[in-house]
């Protein structure tokens, strides 16, 4: 089978999900194209992109980065695209009416044009769906679009008929979590169009360890963007609260736009010596603090703009590698993290909750070891390369 992936960025430490499923597919002997808005920044590339040779599997659209560029790719782009006779004049058209997205609108059209129709096109993300959704009119052929968080919160608070389009032309929509179908089929999404696709991980990458509370500080662990949605300043609230109970270490991994609030929060607590900022490390270096860790903290939050969480990759990973977790009744977590039996979850925003979970987990290091047993089972059975790839393939036949 040829899938053709119709992605924002690859590869991307921050979407690993996509990866996987590209490594699960190749595993199963499918033959999977990426087709990419853009290459990646400076972030860290995780060691599958060179154990698999990703790399040799994308198309870049170059995204403009300057007006000239703009205009160079429109040129590149339209000349060939007239050219082509199943792309009609007034598709090119409606791509140029979009204004300033107009170029990476034309050379992803371009791009998809020049190659051979594949048997299936995967779009990860809905609105990377309606940039590529063009092309998909003017071929018929297998169209699945997945949802993954704020394509399917922020993205439809601001603008509730966004998909309105995509919906019609999708043949299948994958969403995270009953919690995201709900919200997917009530902004227009035929419920029986709709999956439930959860994310997967590489498990040999995230192998389990007994937790038990050894000599020594007890380790914390976040890994995440410095964003509003990840509520990590409530995390440092209640650190702060209950630091001087305990000999802590918290060790923050990740770095972004909120990086400022969230120096400012540790030195209004003066955790400066408890919390230790890594800023964004490798897949490998991460496996490795969570291998060192006791507890997993993650209070998600819903964000002023409306953005929420789908199911966050990093509670996967933390449950394969048999840490107990500490979140919040957020979007689909409470679909991946059992409450009391392989975390604890809390109310958003809620400080005071948050503080006695710790200290509920903190208090009964007992507890740790059966939490994190029955978390791995939890990602074996669901979350696994395998068994994700089995659901997409079985999805795939389905709209074949």
């Amino acid at each position: 089978m040829d899938i053709n992936f119709l992605v924002e960025k690859f590869p991307s430490t921050t979407q690993t999900f996509v990866q996987n499923q590209v490594v699960g597919l190749l595993n199963q002997n499918q033959n999977v194209s990426v087709f990419a808005e853009s290459r990646p920044d400076a972030e860290t590339i995780h060691d599958v992109v060179k154990e698999y040779d990703l790399d040799r599997r994308v198309i870049y659209s170059n995204a403009p980065q300057s007006y000239q560029d703009g205009l160079r790719l429109l040129s590149d782009s339209i000349t060939p695209l007239l050219r082509n006779e199943r792309i009609s004049l007034q598709v090119i058209l409606t791509e140029l009416a979009t204004g300033t997205s107009a170029p990476r609108r034309l050379s992803n059209l371009k791009n998809l044009s020049e190659s051979d129709v594949a048997d299936i096109y995967h779009a990860h993300f809905g609105t990377v769906g309606n940039r590529f959704l063009s092309f998909m009119n003017c071929h018929n052929v297998p169209f699945v679009v997945s949802f993954y968080g704020r394509d399917a919160s922020q993205s439809l608070r601001e603008n509730s008929h966004i998909y309105d389009k995509l919906f019609e032309r999708a043949d299948a929509v994958t969403v995270l979590s009953e919690d995201m179908r709900s919200t997917i089929v009530e902004a227009g999404c035929p419920e029986e169009d709709t999956s439930l696709v959860p994310l997967s991980i590489d498990m040999d990458r995230f192998p389990y360890r007994e937790r038990s509370l050894d000599s020594g500080s007890i380790q914390l662990l976040t890994v995440a963007r410095f964003v509003e949605k990840k509520g990590i300043v409530y995390a440092l609230e209640a650190v702060a609260a209950i630091a001087e109970n305990y000999e802590l270490q918290y060790t923050i991994i990740g770095d972004g736009e909120r990086r400022d609030l969230i120096e400012a929060k540790i030195e209004e607590h003066s955790l400066e010596d408890v919390v230790d900022l890594r800023g964004w490390q490798p897949q490998s270096v991460v496996a490795d603090e969570m291998a060192k860790a006791h507890l997993f903290l993650l209070p998600s939050v819903t964000a002023e703009n409306g953005d929420k969480e789908g199911t966050p990759t990093v509670l996967l990973e933390a449950q394969s590698m048999g840490l107990p977790i500490v979140t919040t009744h957020h979007a689909g977590i409470p679909e991946i993290v059992d409450d009391g039996e392989t975390g604890l979850l809390v109310p958003e925003r809620d400080t005071e909750a948050l503080t006695d979970a710790l200290q509920a987990l903190l208090s009964e290091p007992e507890r740790w070891s059966l939490m994190g047993r029955r978390g791995r089972e939890h990602i074996e059975q669901n979350h696994s390369i395998e068994a994700v790839t089995g659901d997409l393939m079985e999805l795939y036949n389905s709209v074949l």
